[in-house]
């Protein structure tokens, strides 16, 4: 349902990571590290106009609260009238009450899918090369995909995160470190 989406994520990380390959190198987990970075700012600034406009609803309704609270002092019995006094509140002022959560909601299948693409070079990245019959997806060539599954960040592959931790002595590491580097990351 979502392949197309993951489509674009690999695409980008690709796209990033064809940038970085010439100062880091092919198969170096820093340039797999920061095309993902990237991918995450690229987002953001996307959407960088729709935060502003979030924030600035978030004013406005601030702005509003006071008028809010008298609504709902005079209009307490009657939820239907309050509901339509609100609305023609929000309408008079040019106010969206749900701009507030529209970067969220916007930025939430993007963040998904990243996280759905990590998950396919952790489950893919080191078996691409044991299955003859393997067919990458999302775009990846098999080549790739073994050099994202097999790229190391401060000695930990970036195919391993907190809960497979468990598999690092696959790849030479301690699960410590990878939990380790995996908080660092997350912060």
């Amino acid at each position: 349902m979502l392949n197309w989406l993951y489509d674009i994520v690999t695409r980008v990380v690709l796209a990033l990571h064809s940038v970085l390959a010439p100062l880091f190198g092919d198969s170096s987990g820093v340039t797999w590290g920061l095309s993902v970075f990237f991918l995450t700012i690229l987002v953001r600034i996307l959407l960088f106009p729709l935060f502003v406009k979030q924030i600035r609803s978030q004013r406005a309704m601030s702005e509003l609260a006071p008028k809010l609270k008298e609504l709902q002092t005079k209009h307490k019995n009657d939820r239907e009238r309050l509901g339509q006094e609100t609305m023609a509140l929000y309408k008079a002022h040019g106010v969206n009450p749900l701009m507030g959560c529209l970067p969220l909601v916007l930025q939430a299948p993007v963040f998904y899918a990243l996280f759905h693409v990590l998950r396919y070079i952790s489950n893919h990245g080191g078996a691409a090369t044991n299955a003859a019959s393997f067919k990458p997806e999302y775009g990846w060539t098999i080549d790739q995909l073994q050099s994202a599954g097999h790229a190391h960040v401060f000695g930990v592959p970036l195919a391993l995160g907190f809960r497979t931790a468990n598999k690092a002595h696959l790849f030479d590491a301690s699960p410590t470190t990878v939990k380790v580097v995996t908080v660092v990351a997350i912060v």
